[in-house]
């Protein structure tokens, strides 16, 4: 109903957020990636015990999790602005 009231004058904002929403997933994307790659190296892991090594591994997945996680959010985010945009065109 917001939207409504507002009328076409919420277009570009609305567009913007939808870009930033995009930038975010992406960024969200590549740190999962980062995570995955550079969780299992390294001289000073062979050091460690086996509890640890599980410890750093299930670390690693929620940290994957929570980022692909906020990457999904941002990619509704920014369909849900892409929406309402066409909707505010109309």
């Amino acid at each position: 109903m917001a939207m409504e009231a507002v009328g076409s004058r919420a277009r570009p904002m609305l567009l913007e957020g939808k870009a930033e929403a995009e930038t975010k997933a992406q960024r969200d994307a590549a740190g999962a990636g980062g995570v995955a790659v550079s969780g299992g190296g390294g001289a000073t892991l062979a050091d460690l015990p086996t509890w640890g090594l599980v410890a750093l591994g299930v670390v690693a997945v929620i940290i994957i999790i929570n980022l692909l996680g906020k990457r999904r959010h941002e990619i509704d985010r920014a369909a849900a602005y892409q929406q309402v945009a066409q909707e505010a065109k109309a």
